[in-house]
């Protein structure tokens, strides 16, 4: 059982809430045109997430770990889908804490790049 119940979350349960939640999702991307977007999900969401983010604007960079982190951009936006912090409860601690060490090494080093772009110009 390991603490799951048969419904944890919206997908596949009503059409008219997950059209919604998408749109509310490209709603608030638009609105607050971040920088960075991080999915703490499961790769059974892969399908969900990739539905938010069109092809051919969104282009993978790297699967640095089948299933459990996937590092893709759309337009500028650096996005990452890796495992949700709570699975670290059930013997995944140290691949959480890798993961997201990743990202945000894969972030500063953007950062980094971006500053010695702007040096130059």
């Amino acid at each position: 059982y390991r603490g799951k119940g048969k419904s944890r979350n919206a997908r596949n349960h009503s059409r008219a809430l997950t059209e919604f939640s998408a749109n509310l999702f490209r709603y608030e991307r638009e609105l607050l045109r971040p920088d960075v977007i991080i999915f703490g999900c499961s790769a059974t969401h892969d399908a969900v997430v990739k539905s938010l983010f069109e092809a051919p604007k969104r282009q993978t960079v790297c699967i640095h770990v089948p299933k459990e982190l996937w590092h893709f951009t759309y337009d500028q936006i650096e996005c990452f889908r890796t495992l949700h912090p709570a699975v670290a409860r059930f013997g995944r601690h140290q691949a959480v804490q890798k993961h997201y060490a990743t990202i945000i090494q894969e972030i500063k080093s953007r950062q980094t790049h971006e500053l010695g772009e702007g040096i130059r110009e």
